[in-house]
C-alpha cells in the first residue's frame, strides 16, 4: 500500500470546517486565510480521491466520505495526543517501570517507604520489586535486569554508585526466651564465645557473615554454626526452638516472632545503601534516585 502523507494541520483544518460547516468561520477559528484553508481541504480531498464537502453558495455539507473522515480524524488526533503525552511522560520520568532490587532486611521497612513516597510524586510509575542476595543483585544491576538496589554492603565497584539510606541499624543477637543472655540489654561478641549459631547460608548474606566472622576473630574465637537457612522466619523459628542463637539486623525485630528476644550487640551496626549505575541516563531512574536522596537523612 502506498504511503499516504498529510499534516496534522490538514486534519485540524478539516475538522474545523466539519464543525462550523462554513469556510469563513472555520478560517477565523484557525486564524488562517480562506485560501490557505481551502488548500488544506483540497490536499485531503486529493488523498481521499473525492470530495469531502458538498459546497454551494449558501451551504457546506459533509459527503459520506467526509462523515467517515470526521470520525476517524478526531480519533486519530486524540490517539496521537495520548501517544505523545505518554512518550513525554516516560522521557520525563513520570511514567514507566523501575526494576528495584533489595535484600530482605530492607524490605521490612525501607522499601515500602521509598516506593510509597515516590509514587506519591509520580503516580504512574510502577515498580518491579525483586528480593535477592547482595551478590546476585549487583549482577542484575550490571546486566540491566534491575535499575537500582538497596544493599547492605555494596562496596566500591566500577560503574556503580551508592549512598547511605537512613540511620545505622544495630546488629542484634537473637536468643530464645529463657536463654542466659535474655535478660541483658546489650551484649558484646566476647559474650558469644560458647554459643551455637543459626545463621544465613553464605550465599544469602555474605557481607553480614563476613562482618560476624571478623568480629568473632577480633574477640578471640571462631563461631560454631549448627544450622544455616535462607529465610528469616526459618532462622527465628529455629532460635525459638532452642537450636541455637542468631545474629540479625534490628529490622527483623519488627517481625515480632514469638519466643525470641533481640539484644543489640555493642559496637556493631550496619546500614543500607541505594546502589545504581554511574552512567544512568533514564529520567525515570534518576528521578527515583533523587527521591531516595531527599528521604535518606530522614529514614
Amino acid at each position: 500500500m502506498a504511503r499516504i502523507a498529510f499534516e496534522r494541520a490538514d486534519l485540524e483544518a478539516f475538522l474545523a470546517v466539519a464543525d462550523e460547516l462554513h469556510f469563513g468561520a472555520a478560517a477565523d477559528r484557525l486564524e488562517l486565510s480562506q485560501p490557505a484553508l481551502s488548500r488544506r481541504i483540497q490536499s485531503l480531498e486529493r488523498l481521499a480521491g473525492g470530495p469531502l464537502f458538498v459546497r454551494t453558495t449558501r451551504t457546506v455539507q459533509l459527503t459520506p466520505a467526509g462523515r467517515v473522515l470526521r470520525v476517524k480524524a478526531f480519533q486519530f488526533l486524540s490517539d496521537a495526543d495520548v501517544m505523545f503525552s505518554d512518550v513525554c511522560s516516560v522521557a520525563g520520568g513520570s511514567q514507566g517501570s523501575i526494576g528495584f532490587g533489595f535484600v530482605l532486611s530492607a524490605a521490612i521497612t525501607t522499601v515500602p517507604i521509598l516506593v510509597r513516597k515516590h509514587r506519591s510524586r509520580f503516580p504512574k510509575v510502577e515498580f518491579r520489586l525483586q528480593e535477592g542476595v547482595e551478590d546476585d543483585q549487583l549482577g542484575k544491576l550490571r546486566r540491566g535486569e534491575v535499575d537500582v538496589c538497596l544493599l547492605r554492603s555494596p562496596g566500591a565497584t566500577d560503574g556503580v554508585e551508592a549512598f547511605a539510606v537512613g540511620k545505622r541499624e544495630s546488629l542484634c543477637l537473637v536468643v530464645p526466651l529463657g536463654h542466659h543472655l535474655a535478660s541483658r540489654r546489650t551484649v558484646s561478641f566476647a559474650n558469644l564465645r560458647d554459643e551455637r549459631f543459626v545463621l544465613w547460608q553464605r550465599a544469602f548474606s555474605s557481607s553480614i557473615l563476613a562482618d560476624i566472622t571478623k568480629a568473632c576473630r577480633d574477640a578471640g574465637f571462631n563461631f560454631q554454626v549448627v544450622q544455616t537457612a535462607n529465610m528469616a522466619p526459618t532462622i527465628l523459628g529455629l532460635v525459638g526452638a532452642g537450636v541455637g542463637v542468631s545474629l540479625l539486623t534490628q529490622s527483623y525485630a519488627q517481625l515480632t516472632w514469638p519466643g525470641v528476644k533481640f539484644i543489640p550487640v555493642k559496637g556493631q551496626s550496619t546500614q543500607v545503601a541505594l546502589t545504581f549505575r554511574s552512567n544512568e541516563q533514564s529520567s525515570l531512574v534518576t528521578n527515583f534516585v533523587d527521591t531516595v536522596r531527599d528521604l535518606a537523612p530522614h529514614l
